[in-house]
């Protein structure tokens, strides 16, 4: 996805991806915020479901929610190593680029599975889970700092990045 732009400097390259980062955050935050915020004023979900289904709804986007963030780590992880292993600073860049994008794809789905549920059912539980995903997003928050860390660069690629140069 990210092999067709180009990007000249470390510092470009991270305001893409922080760019990216903070619309694929903030899609799942503003409805949920919003049911929040409405939860807090009145106490009862939006529909009356009877409780076995209520009880259904929030066990499968629990499961599926965990289900995706252990994905989501262990496939990170999986490709941090591959990246490590490969040659050029551009090449690394590109394939962490779309190894975290696979990521944050995965947490987006777990934070919308987390506000359907507390959409239908109004559980605190999901409120939980959201704010576990959060914390997992801030974990992986762009910076050149996590760059520098998740590539295990060495010190001339890792001062490519902090001098602004031009990336080969």
């Amino acid at each position: 996805m990210f092999e067709n732009t180009k990007f000249k400097t470390g510092v470009d390259y991270y305001h893409r991806l922080s760019f990216i980062f903070n619309l694929i955050l903030a899609l799942p935050l503003i409805p949920f915020g919003l049911l929040y915020l409405r939860s807090l004023k009145d106490n009862s979900p939006f529909y009356e479901l009877t409780e076995t289904v209520s009880m259904v709804i929030d066990l499968l986007a629990l499961f599926f929610a965990i289900i995706l963030l252990v994905k989501a780590i262990l496939t990170y992880r999986k490709e941090r190593a591959g990246i490590i292993a490969k040659s050029g600073l551009r090449l690394k860049m590109i394939e962490l680029h779309d190894s975290l994008l696979k990521g944050y794809s995965r947490l987006l789905i777990a934070c919308f599975l987390a506000t359907f549920g507390f959409f239908f059912t109004g559980s605190k539980i999901h409120v939980v889970l959201f704010v576990i995903i959060l914390v997992l997003f801030s974990l992986k928050r762009p910076s050149l700092k996590l760059i520098v860390e998740e590539l295990e660069l060495k010190n001339d690629e890792s001062q490519v990045l902090r001098e602004r140069a031009e990336i080969e």
